[in-house]
């Protein structure tokens, strides 16, 4: 009877604890944010041809989020949720001033067997406009031995979302 008691009162401490937490102010928009990455973005990313730049698909659309504490979780329009899993990683601010980042997603077959992973790698600048950043990265996809199986490059304009 203790051991139940004991446990319903842990959950309900924990609900509370992560109730708090979601309610935490953002300190990544509005005024006075200039140069923070903090906060959710809609990002338009152009595939490019690593050697000369050029564009090689029309571009697509991502949502990435960057947390307090430097945790990143993205999502994508290019390929449907059954064949890319949701990207997860870390950011941090780099020396020159901008951003670096992370993510990696699994990847599936249209039958859903898993067949490796990808791993996108960016450096991200926020210029004068505070809700607008400009990226260049590179991704690698990977078997699920860690064979790299395929690599590219992309240019990025993030917009901030309030």
């Amino acid at each position: 009877m203790k051991s139940r008691i004991w446990k319903s009162v842990s959950v309900v401490a924990l609900v509370a604890m992560f109730a708090f937490v979601g309610t935490v102010p953002s300190t990544s928009a509005g005024p006075g944010k200039a140069g923070k990455l903090e906060g959710t973005w809609l990002v338009e990313i152009t595939i490019r041809n690593c050697q000369t730049g050029d564009a090689v698909a029309p571009p697509f659309v991502s949502l990435l989020t960057f947390s307090r504490g430097g945790t990143l979780t993205e999502s994508t329009s290019r390929s449907s949720p059954s064949v890319r899993g949701s990207g997860h990683g870390s950011w941090d601010r780099s020396n020159g001033g901008g951003y670096t980042a992370s993510h990696t997603a699994f990847l599936y077959s249209p039958e859903g067997a898993w067949t490796g992973m990808q791993k996108v790698t960016q450096t991200i600048t926020i210029g004068a406009d505070p809700n607008v950043f400009e990226a260049d990265a590179m991704s690698q996809v990977t078997d699920t031995s860690g064979n790299v199986v395929m690599s590219g490059c992309s240019s990025a304009v993030g917009h901030r979302l309030e």
